[in-house]
């Protein structure tokens, strides 16, 4: 009995080292493969390596240019009959301004980073990274123009200072052309000055300006 048990044992033992030795064979045939597949191909793979963090720098590098010729921002100070304000525009923006454009708008200014393009006609679509007009209508007039857009609850409202001016900041679907953005309207002498940005990427340059404006009350 006791021979027989040391048989078994030992062919157990026998069984378990030879799967042992086929296990890490094939272990060994995928790791040799692997770095078969690596060595040969190893200048493809830095290649691409390469590529994709040149591509990744030149994203980065492309918006640190465009935020660094934005600045510093360059000051636009009002005819005195437009009340003399002064706001503070990125450098490398176009810039449009329209004195007495109809008989209730008194100045019309719009500002973009490439051409300021203003398209007329019915129907027209114009679309400005920054937006202000003086109007010769209530704030309270205009401020009704945004009620319905609220309760469909695709514009939100709130308080807001400027220049130590209180105002109301609309955001979110500003107009009937869907642009969505944010508009701050805000009493200024007998007009209301409608100050905005129709597109959202602009939105941290459009509250630079609104932090750096100074409006004569």
């Amino acid at each position: 009995m006791k021979q027989r048990g040391q048989i078994n044992l030992h062919l157990l033992l026998t069984i378990f080292l030879g799967i042992g030795m086929v296990l890490f064979s094939v272990l060994a045939i995928i790791a040799y493969r692997e770095n078969t597949y690596i060595n040969s191909n190893l200048s493809q793979l830095n290649a691409q390596a390469a590529k994709s963090a040149a591509t990744n720098q030149k994203q980065l590098d492309d918006l640190a240019h465009i935020k660094a010729n934005q600045e510093p921002y360059r000051t636009y100070t009002a005819e005195a009959v437009n009340g003399g304000f002064q706001l503070q525009i990125p450098k490398n923006w176009s810039l449009y301004v329209g004195n007495n454009t109809s008989s209730g708008v008194t100045l019309d200014l719009a500002a973009n980073p490439d051409a300021v393009t203003i398209n007329g006609g019915l129907g027209a679509v114009n679309t400005h990274s920054f937006h202000l007009q003086l109007r010769k209508q209530s704030l309270a007039s205009i401020s009704k123009e945004f009620e319905t857009s609220i309760k469909k609850k695709i514009l939100t409202s709130k308080s807001v200072t400027v220049s130590g001016i209180q105002g109301t900041m609309f955001e979110g679907e500003i107009d009937k052309q869907r642009h969505s953005g944010a508009v701050v309207i805000l009493q200024v002498r007998d007009k209301t000055m409608v100050l905005s940005t129709e597109n959202r990427s602009y939105l941290n340059e459009f509250n630079k300006i609104l932090s750096t404006a100074k409006i004569i009350p």
